[in-house]
């Protein structure tokens, strides 16, 4: 439901086209930047027609979804980036010479555009904002503003992300799907190992993210660095009080039901989130005078090779696979565990793969329909899209934050060949990535979704 429609929905999508926000955000103090890298479709500069047409065309379309922008064009800044050069493989000079164009700004905005044409510079660019000044963005590529085919639909679903970390609700379920949420604070968790090429003793990153409206539209992200080696989420005290205050500041009041969907985690390793993690979350619940939510625990595996294919032609879509909203929950699952599949998006490309979720903790008591289809209806809640996703929101906002805050170590995952990082021990690499990671997130966004 949008601000004033409800939509038809097919196979898990739905047209957004001439059709307002559910609550528009205020898009009054934007900054534009752009980088001009070399690119073959780079703007000229500052006064290029080009440029100056893509952002008229992008600000009609955040006015046409209901969201107030200034009728001024915002700050527009041009840098002309260093070359790239092989000395400086993270583009340190190029990082160094945006930084300095921002600091002409006479204030701080709360949301800049930013046009690049490399991705390369990306890395440096989200760290910067991110941790260092304190400035939620979000990029185009100059190659896809400048195509004309689809530059409406790419527009659009950068309106969705900057009316989302803006504060905005793009859409909402009907009043039917939400009951099963009701004093509810859903919660993602995500940890993701170095990787390869790495140094042994990189740490790992962990991710929490809760929801903190009636609508399941936003979920803030706590994030950290932990020793490697540790398969649990060791901050998870921390990071829950965090969220609970969150949901306090925003709601006026606890949760009643806490449901936590946690990922990263192995078939093998549901005892260990029971061991660990489940007394951390209790304990954090005890650290609130006489708060004592009911609390589920489900495990969201991605990584299984079980796929399932129509029997029979109606039950194909278009890409010839199972349809979206798919459940199985029979069969080929476990015999003991009250685990079930669910494809709630629908295949683009291939075979489908549907998510496996597994109940490990459960004081809520939900039936299997319950949390089977609400886990189904909680896919159509994903702010930056119009589909419904692969995982519920808040174990892939979680997914998402993680990702975003390994930018934040690019420097040394893994770190480039040659470079003093690359020839550390443990104790070195791991006080080298605590430097790089600082203080974390910018206070200024702590309360937002800037990691989309």
């Amino acid at each position: 439901m949008y601000s004033s429609d409800s939509l038809t929905v097919a196979n898990g999508s739905w047209n957004t086209r001439d059709v307002r926000f559910h609550r528009p955000a205020q898009l009054t103090r934007a900054a534009i930047l752009v980088l001009a890298d070399g690119g073959r479709e780079d703007f000229r500069d500052s006064s290029d027609p080009a440029l100056r047409s893509v952002v008229t065309r992008f600000l009609a379309t955040c006015r046409a979804s209901g969201m107030q922008v200034d009728d001024a064009l915002p700050p527009l800044l041009f840098v002309r980036l260093p070359q790239a050069n092989p000395r400086d493989p993270l583009r340190t000079a190029a990082i160094d010479a945006i930084e300095n164009e921002i600091k002409t700004l006479p204030g701080r905005p709360n949301i800049m555009l930013v046009f690049v044409s490399n991705s390369g510079i990306y890395p440096g660019l989200k760290k910067l904002c991110d941790s260092k000044l304190g400035i939620a963005t979000v990029c185009m590529q100059m190659a896809n503003v400048r195509e004309e085919r689809g530059q409406d639909r790419y527009l659009s679903s950068i309106a969705l992300k900057i009316n989302t970390k803006l504060g905005g609700v793009n859409h909402q379920l009907d009043a039917s799907s939400m009951r099963w949420l009701k004093n509810t604070m859903l919660v993602g968790m995500d940890l993701t190992r170095p990787g390869v090429g790495c140094v042994k003793g990189t740490p790992s990153i962990t991710a929490v993210v809760a929801s903190c409206d009636e609508e399941f539209m936003h979920y803030p992200a706590s994030l950290g660095l932990q020793e490697q080696g540790k398969e649990m989420i060791t901050g998870v005290k921390q990071m829950m009080t965090e969220r609970l205050n969150e949901y306090l500041k925003h709601m006026k009041t606890l949760p009643e039901r806490v449901v936590v969907f946690r990922g990263g985690v192995s078939d093998g390793q549901f005892k260990h989130v029971l061991a660990h993690e489940l007394p951390e979350i209790k304990a954090v619940f005890r650290s609130f005078k006489g708060y004592s939510p009911k609390l589920t625990i489900a495990i969201c595996g991605k990584r299984h090779r079980t796929r399932f294919y129509p029997m029979r032609p109606e039950q194909a879509d278009k890409t010839s696979n199972t349809k979206a909203g798919t459940l199985v929950d029979r069969g080929v699952t476990a015999v003991y565990n009250f685990d079930f599949f669910l494809q709630a998006h629908a295949g683009q490309q291939g075979t489908v793969r549907a998510t496996h979720y597994t109940v490990i903790f459960d004081e809520n008591r939900f039936s299997a329909d319950d949390i089977q289809q609400g886990a189904h209806d909680a896919s159509y809640l994903w702010a930056p899209t119009t589909k419904s996703v692969r995982l519920v929101p808040p174990a892939y906002a979680a997914e998402r934050a993680r990702q975003r805050a390994r930018l934040y170590l690019h420097e040394i995952l893994p770190p480039p060949p040659g470079s003093r990082e690359s020839a550390m021990d443990e104790a070195q690499i791991l006080r080298r990535a605590k430097e790089l990671w600082g203080t974390g997130v910018h206070e200024n966004l702590w309360g937002s979704m800037f990691y989309l």
